[in-house]
């Protein structure tokens, strides 16, 4: 509607007159709508409020049926009460007869059971046997809770009587149908062959004995039969796969707990290796004729089965570990061939329970750490003195140029660490991680020392290889450090450090997880510096300042050869130089060659050297010392005339830039300084006079606003002439040096 006004009337006054036409419209419009609605109103009102009371008849008459019920209930209730009161009494003689009916016949079901069970075991019925054993157990299950306290227990004592007698009975026949069935299978094949040759009354009775010793699991106590000692970490072994492992368990004293050559504590893989291969042979088995009746009892056989293999490997390490404390080649060999079989049972069992707790007892877990220590020790000391230590190995490639230079010495540590980290990748326990991530850290230290002993005595030779291998390696390992920050491994102990009860988090069964300087120690940080950053912090600050160190080192070489050569072209007669234009060919100054020649050779060999971006923190860093030694050692330090300046301009471009334009497109930008600097030496004097006069006014007295405008002013003024580097007091030292300044 205001569109439609605005469009009337316009811009024009007088076409205010148009709008009685609209208002008459709108107006007519208002009085059609409330027509509409009146009408509306008064013609549905009607069969609303008809609705309304007949709804509300019918609601008083709801109300008085209900009160009439309600009269004829208390009636009928009262005239109901002398019967009631002669049936209750004959209700509660019903059910006191039914409940001794229903004792009595409990008591029949027990003796019933009782006598099916003599019988089934007399004629060996297994089948049966596990049927009415079920059965028993089912009613002692169902009696549970109620008041026939005396029942309950003559129950429990029949099932436990019951238990023990079953079990006696079938444990010898259990051991016999292992027998027939030519259990165990010490091979795949072997097992598939022996599973053919039984017979279907050999599978009908071991899978019947089977759920027997099932039935069995919860009601006689193995232990006490003494089939055979479980670890701690083991423990919880269900009935049935106790007599399953009983067979191996034999096997396994006889040939690795006796005297027989096998059982070689320089040789702990023989057994490690037998057990993974009795691990994986009888899956087959297991899967068709054990884990039908483990169903039963929630149970996964093939993991079940595992763990009891573990229990006799925990038992064998036990005994063995302490005899290794003295000897530390077998002591790590041993330890390897651990986490190579905590390895393996990860791929073919994922939730295994392994055998780590052997390695975390608190003699086994020192001992381990100073083994891993004196043999990283030992590791750094080869390596650090080997002929070939500072030369690349290997390189990082990008577009066919290598970036990143791997010394040995860098690839072996490098690979000492990250060994070290898979082998106590496997434990559970933080704790026990966080002493080996100490343990690294120390050795890291340790490390830099070496590298800062090295950089001590390679230094008279800062662009020699053995220097820049050294610098090579101190970048690789900050990198290889850099990247451990966001892993896992490193995330997760750190995390636990910064909670009270971290060190006593556990990482679930088949997850892969990740002594100091007081420096180093993050156990003595506080938790706000711990909640900033990682591990790693302080140690990868230390190696970069050590980097930085190095990387100044080789530009102060640098930069010491170049000045060294750079007398004579100081001395330059630049005043006096005739202008470009009378050369035929102009050329370098013969004084600036000796200079380019060495910067051009220091530049190639660090570039040779040193990985990518090691050499261009030294590029960059020469760069702007030369700049500066330009600007302040010859410029600020000579007067130019129009050919000096135009000289100087020349050999900046195509002596300097050429050197450092192979290395980078951008170079020209690090010498802007003493390229704007030639823009002002080689002005035409008109232009030189008004600048310079504009960059001299005397802003003294005036206001602070009015002085920061004056001084914008002759940043832009600056600016007009292609000098955006150069500050203002530069731009005026800048224009003491030329000969003609004025008119």
């Amino acid at each position: 509607m205001l569109t439609n006004i605005d469009r009337i009337v316009g811009s024009e006054i007088k076409n205010l007159g148009k709008l009685e036409s609209q208002i008459s419209v709108l107006t007519a419009s208002i009085s059609s709508l409330e027509k509409k609605i009146d009408y509306w109103t008064l013609s549905k009102s009607d069969s609303i409020f008809a609705k309304l009371k007949e709804s509300q008849e019918k609601v008083n008459q709801l109300l008085i049926d209900a009160e009439k019920l309600s009269v004829l209930i208390e009636g009928f209730a009262k005239d109901s009460e002398p019967l009631f009161c002669e049936l209750f009494p004959l209700i509660d003689q019903v059910i006191s007869a039914q409940n001794k009916i229903n004792y009595y016949q409990l008591l029949e079901l027990g003796k019933c059971i009782n006598h099916d069970l003599k019988d089934a075991l007399h004629l060996k019925d297994y089948e049966r046997i596990a049927v009415k054993f079920k059965k028993l157990q089912e009613t002692c299950s169902q009696m549970h809770g109620t008041q026939c306290g005396n029942l309950h227990n003559y129950f429990q004592r029949l099932k436990q009587e019951w238990a023990k007698t079953i079990y006696l009975s079938v444990k010898r026949s259990v051991e016999d149908v292992l027998v027939e069935i030519g259990w165990p299978f010490i091979s795949t094949n072997q097992s598939l062959e022996n599973v053919k040759r039984t017979t279907d009354d050999d599978y009908k009775k071991f899978q019947s004995l089977l759920k027997i010793l099932a039935l069995l699991n919860n009601e006689v106590d193995p232990d006490s039969e003494c089939i055979w000692e479980m670890p701690s970490s083991i423990s919880g072994l269900s009935l049935p796969m106790r007599h399953l492992t009983k067979p191996l368990k034999k096997r396994f004293e006889y040939h690795f707990s006796s005297n027989r050559q096998t059982n070689d504590l320089s040789r702990p893989e023989l057994y490690l290796t037998q057990v993974l291969d009795w691990c994986k042979s009888p899956c087959p088995f297991l899967s068709e004729w054990v884990q039908p009746v483990f169903d039963s009892i929630n149970i996964d056989s093939k993991e079940e089965f595992t763990r009891a293999l573990c229990g006799l490997v925990v038992v064998k390490l036990n005994h063995d570990l302490p005899l290794l404390y003295e000897d530390d080649y077998l002591f790590g060999h041993c330890i390897d061939e651990i986490l190579a079989f905590e390895r393996e049972l990860r791929v073919s069992v994922h939730n295994q329970p392994s055998v780590h707790e052997t390695l975390t007892g608190e003699r086994t877990l020192e001992k381990w750490l100073r083994t891993e220590k004196k043999y990283a020790i030992e590791k750094m000391d080869a390596m650090l003195s080997s002929d070939t230590a500072w030369l690349s190995t290997s390189g990082v490639e990008f577009d066919g140029v290598t970036v990143l230079y791997v010394t040995e010495v860098a690839e072996k540590f490098a690979k000492t660490l990250l060994a070290m980290t898979d082998r106590y990748n496997v434990l559970p326990q933080v704790e026990h991680r966080l002493q080996f991530l100490d343990l690294q850290l120390e050795l890291i230290e340790d490390f830099r020392i070496r590298m800062l002993q090295m950089k001590n005595e390679f230094e008279d030779q800062p662009l020699g290889e053995s220097f820049c291998g050294v610098l090579n390696t101190l970048h690789y390992v900050t990198l290889i450090l850099e990247d451990w920050e966001d892993t896992t491994l490193i995330l997760r102990p750190n995390s636990s450090r910064q909670e009270p009860d971290g060190a006593n988090l556990e990482l679930k069964s088949g997850e892969e997880p990740d002594v100091t300087l007081p420096a180093l120690k993050v156990v003595s940080k506080s938790l706000d510096q711990l909640a900033e950053g990682t591990v790693f912090d302080s140690i990868i600050e230390l190696f970069e300042k050590f980097e930085k160190d190095m990387v100044n080192l080789i530009v102060d070489t640098i930069l010491r050869d170049v000045k060294d050569r750079s007398a004579y072209y100081r001395k330059n007669r630049w005043q006096m130089m005739f202008s470009m234009k009378d050369y035929i060919q102009p050329c370098l100054t013969p004084n600036l060659c000796k200079m380019l020649q060495a910067l051009q050779g220091s530049l190639q060999r660090a570039h040779q050297r040193l990985s990518q971006k090691v050499f261009l923190d030294v590029w960059k860093s020469v760069g702007s010392r030369v700049n500066k030694f330009f600007f302040e050692e010859i410029i600020l330090e000579n007067r130019f005339n129009e050919g000096g300046a135009e000289q100087l301009e020349y050999d900046i471009k195509n002596g300097l830039l050429p050197i450092f334009g192979q290395y980078s497109i951008r170079s020209s930008l690090i010498f802007s300084k003493i390229q704007e600097s030639c823009l002002i030496l080689k002005m035409p004097v008109g232009d030189a006079f008004l600048l310079k006069e504009l960059l001299t006014r005397d802003d003294a007295g005036v206001s602070f606003r009015l002085s920061y405008a004056e001084t914008s002013e002759k940043m832009k003024a600056l600016r007009e002439h292609g000098i955006y580097n150069l500050s203002v007091q530069d731009a005026l030292f800048v224009f003491d040096r030329r000969l003609t300044t004025s008119l």
